[in-house]
């Protein structure tokens, strides 16, 4: 899509994080498989909810403001999403794999949460009336599952990784 105003670098935005929505969404059931600790398991699964709802979100958004979200795919979120399962393929200990889980669905998070931060704040300057809420809405709950992950790691995840041999 050519960006041509600041209406089209909006709806460019927003496609992207579209797909990286639906991206995330897909990977991460096999993500969640690779989890050892029974607590980050259910983050993760918690995780997973969080972001189908925020896809069907952004699917009501886009019925509402007429817009297709297609046709563009997030090449942060797939990078980000490799990197994941390059840590799946290359650690064999568990609490390490564990602790790795988090630093990249933690990454993916940081990304969702700067780009929900931006579209909200586009959805306002362009008048579109509570799209930008919701955007606002989806980026601080983001920052909680953010949270979450940073308070298991520090809890319990780091401290078993680095002590486990």
């Amino acid at each position: 899509m050519k960006v041509r105003s600041f209406d089209d670098l909006f709806i460019d935005l927003f496609r992207d994080l579209y797909s990286a929505e639906t991206q995330l969404a897909e990977a991460l059931p096999e993500i969640i498989e690779c989890c050892s600790n029974p607590d980050l398991k259910r983050a993760f699964e918690k995780s997973l909810t969080t972001t189908l709802k925020d896809k069907e979100r952004l699917d009501s958004i886009a019925r509402e403001m007429e817009v297709d979200p297609y046709g563009q795919t997030c090449p942060v979120m797939g990078g980000l999403i490799s990197e994941i399962k390059e840590y799946i393929n290359d650690i064999e200990d568990d609490s390490v794999m564990d602790a790795a889980l988090i630093v990249g669905l933690q990454k993916a998070r940081h990304y969702e949460i700067a780009s929900y931060g931006t579209v909200a704040a586009f959805a306002h300057t362009l008048d579109y009336g509570n799209v930008g809420n919701v955007f606002h809405e989806i980026k601080d709950e983001k920052q909680e599952d953010d949270a979450d992950l940073s308070n298991l790691a520090k809890g319990l995840i780091n401290e078993k990784a680095l002590f486990h041999y």
